[in-house]
Parts: C-alpha cells; sequence; structure tokens
C-alpha cells in the first residue's frame, strides 16, 4: 500500500496509541496483530464495549488507514500498536485475554 496523503498527520494526531495507561479499566483486553485497515477491530470494539482491544499493524501507511476509521467513533475501549509485534513493550504481558490472528502474513516471500 503506498503511503496515504494524511498518513503522518492522522498518526500524529492519534490519541488511541497504545502507552503504559492501557485502559481505565479491569475489562478483558483482546489483542489482534495484524490489524490492517481495522474493520475486525472496529466490528469487535462496537459488538463488545465491555472488552478492550489493543490492534498492532505493522505498517504505517496500512495503521492510518485504520486510526482514520477508528476515530470517528472515539471508542474508549481501542488502542492501537504501529510496529512489529517483536517489539511490544513488555507491559502488556501478561494481561492479554485473548489474541486474534486474521488472515497475517507471516512468512517470508520468495522475493525476500
Amino acid at each position: 500500500m503506498r503511503n496515504p496523503k494524511y498518513m503522518n498527520q492522522v498518526i500524529e494526531e492519534c490519541t488511541f496509541l497504545l502507552n503504559e495507561n492501557l485502559f481505565p479499566n479491569n475489562n478483558p483486553i483482546h489483542l489482534e496483530i495484524g490489524m490492517g485497515k481495522g474493520d475486525f477491530l472496529l466490528n469487535m470494539a462496537m459488538q463488545h464495549p465491555n472488552v478492550n482491544f489493543i490492534g498492532i499493524e505493522k505498517y504505517s501507511s496500512v495503521a492510518s488507514v485504520a486510526i482514520h476509521k477508528l476515530k470517528e467513533f472515539n471508542f474508549p475501549n481501542v488502542l492501537i500498536f504501529i510496529g512489529d509485534v517483536l517489539n511490544v513493550p513488555e507491559y502488556i504481558y501478561h494481561k492479554i485475554d485473548r489474541i486474534y490472528l486474521n488472515f497475517s502474513d507471516p512468512w517470508p516471500k520468495k522475493k525476500h
């Protein structure tokens, strides 16, 4: 995906990027690895307001599309992490109740 024109601005203005504070409640935390453009995360957050969700996306260009969608709804139960899942901060270790891995692309291609 090419970089959307608004990518940097959307990411800079995002108020729901993952930070040490996590969520202001003790609801279960579900993690989606490779959230892509955020459709699954958006639908899950709508359907399950008593569950907190963290979406991880490796690529800023793709994450910016998800952030753009999600900011319209201002979900209090969604946080986003932009980066490789291997670099997820330790403060979320042992706090995740469920992991979703939908249509991810974890294997290297021949060209790599």
